[in-house]
């Protein structure tokens, strides 16, 4: 049996609601999955309700170029509670859409899914009442032409580009759920021992997430989650109260505390996506202005 501080005992599945605001992180334990799911919402800590059946998506999903079109590759789970809100039945199905978008006025965006994902719902037994299309309102931020894991980035006039977030209404992945199991683990080791993690350093929070601590004294700290999976950088300062600074895509970020993050998190036999070449525009953050 691994020792309960072990690094690499516990790893988190991170899930995107496919219609609702909810994220979910779900645990496993030397490679075991368990019923254990942790909930958050925009607002704070979630729940999973009693018979319920929840839809969501796993992050990272992909696009490729496929028959002349766009074709948006996800994983699909089917999360079903029993009376006492506990997960009973889990599915997956392995699932694509193709991926509609206008560069008109409303800047729209379709995903519909393709008739060999119905085959593989089906077989699956993830039911009728799954989303098979979904609809959202991509936002022009200019960025490079490149996919990334929260979503994807669609070509535009000029070399610009729009993302597009995937399911549309979670714009930074799932920021919320880490949070809140990055929350719950410093708690846990709080509560253990103090002494046994220090202030200021690096931490593995799962295998494609690194925590990068910094303390500015007084009480206060900087956080810096850098989430290889979604490629995203959130930024979250501590002192009397605690506030999230931003959340960044890498292709914004500074590619020398993007490949130390992926470097550090390596050493902690962590196992994050190779980073791509980006063009630095974002330099960390040192405290609140």
């Amino acid at each position: 049996m691994a020792p309960q501080d072990s690094p690499a005992a516990v790893e988190y599945k991170y899930l995107l609601d496919a219609t609702g605001s909810r994220q979910y992180a779900l645990q496993s334990e030397d490679g075991r999955p368990t019923r254990h799911i942790t909930v958050a919402t925009p607002l704070g800590a979630g729940s999973l309700k009693p018979n319920e059946t929840v839809y969501a998506f796993a992050e990272g999903a992909a696009t490729t170029f496929s028959g002349g079109g766009m074709v948006l590759a996800a994983t699909v789970y089917k999360i079903t509670t029993d009376s006492d809100a506990i997960a009973k039945d889990m599915r997956q199905a392995a699932v694509e859409y193709a991926v509609d978008f206008s560069m008109g006025g409303d800047r729209g965006v379709t995903y519909k899914l393709t008739p060999a994902s119905e085959v593989a719902l089906k077989q699956a037994g993830i039911g009728d009442d799954f989303p098979r299309e979904i609809s959202g309102t991509m936002s022009g931020n200019g960025f490079d032409e490149r996919v990334t894991g929260g979503g994807l980035i669609v070509p535009a006039s000029k070399g610009m580009g729009v993302e597009m977030p995937f399911p549309p209404q979670h714009e930074d992945g799932a920021t919320f759920a880490r949070a809140a199991v990055e929350k719950a683990n410093a708690e846990k080791s709080s509560a253990a021992n103090d002494a046994e993690r220090p202030r200021a350093g690096f931490y593995k929070s799962d295998a494609q997430t690194l925590v990068e601590v910094k303390d500015l004294g007084a009480g206060e700290t900087l956080r810096l989650v850098f989430n290889f999976e979604s490629r995203r950088v959130t930024e979250v300062f501590t002192g009397k109260a605690e506030a999230a600074l931003g959340s960044y895509g890498f292709a914004a970020y500074d590619e020398d505390a993007l490949k130390t993050a992926f470097d550090r998190l390596v050493e902690l036999k962590g196992t994050p996506r190779a980073l791509e070449t980006a063009k630095p525009a974002r330099v960390p953050a040192s405290k609140p202005a």
